[in-house]
């Protein structure tokens, strides 16, 4: 069998081409079949962040919140059909029960400020975590900073 030059340079580039098509959401992940498809999970994980992020001991939406809220909302109304659930977590400071009541009120107003800003109720699922499901491991302030959240999951 030949092998010349051409031959290399068509292999790296069809390498190169999969490698880019990467989508999947996930570092390092497999290959995607391509961009997401619109009104999909990844499509809301790509196109707005699905984090709500709460301050120590809080369960109050602040003005950063406010905003990543507005731009989850304005993507649930682009498609209706889409129903999530509002993952609430806490971080591993005080006790399960205290955590899992402060996770399930960050959720609830997540659920309030995504409501008022125009998302049908029906649409929108609570679920309290607390600590019993870290979104980072550790116990350190960056780590506790992660797990204060709401996470948003299209359905």
């Amino acid at each position: 069998m030949k092998f010349n030059i051409s031959t290399a340079l068509l292999a790296t580039a069809l390498l190169a081409t999969g490698c880019a098509n990467n989508t999947d959401g996930q570092d390092g992940g497999g290959i995607s079949d391509g961009p997401a498809v619109p009104g999909s999970s990844q499509d809301f994980r790509n196109s707005v962040n699905d984090r709500v992020h709460f301050g120590y001991d809080k369960s109050d939406i602040s003005s950063e919140a406010s905003t990543t809220l507005s731009e989850q909302s304005a993507w649930l109304k682009q498609y209706p059909n889409v129903n999530v659930t509002l993952e609430g977590h806490a971080d591993v400071r005080g006790t399960r029960e205290y955590n899992l009541a402060l996770s399930e009120k960050r959720a609830i107003n997540t659920k309030h400020a995504l409501r008022a800003a125009g998302v049908e109720a029906g649409r929108m699922d609570t679920n309290a975590l607390g600590k019993d499901q870290l979104v980072a491991e550790g116990d350190n302030e960056e780590t506790h900073q992660a797990n204060r959240v709401v996470i948003t999951q299209p359905r």
